[in-house]
């Protein structure tokens, strides 16, 4: 099983796509990062992960049954994926903010705006991360969005970069050793 980064991969050059739209949106609107919102997405995505693993995976494991409830797979292969290219993944995850935030910005944000962008982004992490997941990832980019966004998509950018560090750090302290230093090509 292949995945991104590759240069034949379309998920890579989607995220090419959203850096060049964060490059012009910052070149005409000054990055603006204000460490307390960087903390409440940190906080706002811990907080959503928690209460929805507790609320909502008894729901969706009865509305969806054939996704597995485990997560390792999918942190494997994304540890996997930072291990092999750090710097390319750093780089390559403000892209989705750009991707489908800088669209939001521009066209403004309102409930069916930040709707149809969370959805959209969630979209694009499947099948990557199940579906259950995806779910989680609607449900909290739509409180960021309405929330952390209007207080600059820096301080957004930096708070999803903290938060992917801080999830490979707990990944890598709790997996196997295998687990780790396996890079089957991701």
């Amino acid at each position: 099983m292949r995945m991104w980064p590759s240069w034949a991969n379309w998920k890579f050059w989607i995220k090419l796509v959203g850096l060049v739209f964060l490059v012009v949106f910052f070149w005409n609107y000054p990055p603006h990062v204000e460490v307390t919102w960087v903390g409440a997405y940190f906080a706002l995505a811990l907080g959503v992960g928690v209460i929805l693993g507790w609320i909502a995976d008894p729901i969706l494991v009865r509305l969806i049954p054939s996704q597995k409830l485990d997560p390792t797979p999918y942190g494997d292969v994304r540890a996997a994926q930072v291990k092999r290219r750090p710097l390319i993944e750093a780089l390559l995850l403000p892209g989705e903010d750009g991707l489908f935030l800088v669209p939001l910005l521009l066209v403004g944000i309102g409930p069916i705006t930040a709707a149809i962008a969370s959805v959209a982004y969630a979209a694009f992490h499947y099948p990557e991360f199940p579906v259950r997941h995806c779910v989680y990832k609607v449900v909290f980019l739509y409180l960021a969005t309405t929330l952390i966004l209007p207080n600059g998509l820096g301080s957004v950018i930096v708070g999803h970069l903290l938060m992917d560090a801080f999830a490979y750090y707990v990944w890598t302290r709790h997996a196997s050793p295998q687990v780790t230093s396996q890079g089957d090509g991701h």
